[in-house]
């Protein structure tokens, strides 16, 4: 629970961020671009604060602030540049 009208579900390694009885998200629980993205999105909405977040997900409340500051700065472009960054698998090629 994030807060009274976000939550997040785990099952396995599957998440998924509920709004007000919506899915907003749905991440793989090792995709830290994706919790990332999530983290900002939530924020710049107002479905969340940084506290919230960083409590339900475990992470830093600097981390949170990261987050929101990249997001701010870059959009979600800096989320795909970051994953490919990493190396992880984004599905392409």
């Amino acid at each position: 629970m994030v807060n009274g009208g976000c939550f997040v579900r785990a099952e396995g390694e599957a998440r998924v961020v509920v709004v007000r009885g919506v899915v907003f998200a749905h991440y793989h629980r090792g995709d830290l671009a994706a919790v990332a993205l999530v983290v900002a999105q939530l924020l710049e909405a107002g479905h969340a604060k940084p506290g919230e977040l960083a409590a339900a997900l475990h992470l830093g409340i600097a981390t949170v602030h990261r987050y929101r500051q990249r997001y701010v700065e870059g959009g979600a472009d800096w989320v795909v540049a970051k994953k490919t960054t990493l190396g992880a698998d984004n599905g392409i090629g």
